[in-house]
């Protein structure tokens, strides 16, 4: 669908006309039927014109790792939680709350290899397979990380009281 929105923030000023292209799309069942009453529609709305239903779709695409990095990262190694006072300081909060977030995924990944490998030459041993394993250690490390870096919810409480 073609529109036309004014994107002057001021009443006063001149209105500032574009052209944008909005896309409503709707979630399927499994079956191929849209589930009634279900909250499952989505918007995308852009302002170049030129690009095809598919380029879009394929950037939002893009767009959504960027949006799950950003909330994974401000809920886990506390991202943007520092107390800041300039651009400057906002600025390597970010970069040294990403360095953290990467530094954790390598270091979890790692872990979990090592285990994996350990798992599967003592797999015999276990009397079990190790895919029946690694949610229940994955679950463990997981936990491990939130408390080692003190974001388990009891020691945010004691932050906040």
């Amino acid at each position: 669908m073609k529109v036309e929105l004014n994107l002057s923030q001021d009443k006063k000023n001149e209105p500032d006309w574009r052209k944008a292209k909005l896309l409503l799309v709707r979630s399927l069942k499994t079956s191929g039927e849209a589930e009634v009453g279900q909250k499952n529609w989505a918007l995308f709305l852009t302002t170049d014109v030129r690009l095809s239903v598919s380029k879009r779709v394929q950037l939002y695409a893009l767009r959504w790792g960027i949006e799950v990095y950003f909330k994974e990262a401000k809920q886990h190694p506390g991202l943007l939680t520092e107390q800041t006072r300039t651009f400057a300081a906002h600025t390597a909060s970010i970069h040294l709350g990403t360095i953290r977030y990467m530094m954790l995924v390598h270091v979890r990944e790692l872990f979990r290899a090592i285990i994996s490998g350990t798992l599967r030459d003592i797999e015999k041993d276990l009397g079990c397979s190790v895919p029946a394993i690694m949610p229940s250690i994955d679950d463990r490390v997981s936990e491990f990380f939130v408390q080692s870096l003190q974001l388990d919810s009891f020691t945010l409480r004691m932050e906040d009281g």
